[in-house]
């Protein structure tokens, strides 16, 4: 919720919506611009233990980083369920 209001305010949020949603006012320099923001901004605020499982040079667009981020914490592995259950 906070990196979501963190993006809004910088006024790039609409690339978490993806390519595909991009409007036509829109240049794909800009948009470009606009997902490098997002994706830095991203990989700014994760901490330490985080960043270091995601690949920076491997990972430079918004879509890469959710996918990392996606495949490292979103599945439903034990270790993330006892992780969880700790929590």
């Amino acid at each position: 919720m906070r990196m979501k209001d963190l993006l809004i305010q910088q006024k790039v949020h609409k690339v978490l919506l993806g390519k595909n949603k991009k409007s036509d006012k829109v240049t794909d320099e800009q948009w470009d611009d606009m997902d490098d923001v997002v994706a830095r901004t991203i990989r700014l605020n994760l901490s330490d233990s985080v960043l270091q499982n995601i690949k920076t040079k491997e990972c430079k667009t918004t879509k890469e980083n959710c996918e990392t981020l996606k495949k490292l914490y979103m599945s439903k592995n034990m270790s993330n369920k006892f992780h969880l259950w700790k929590e």
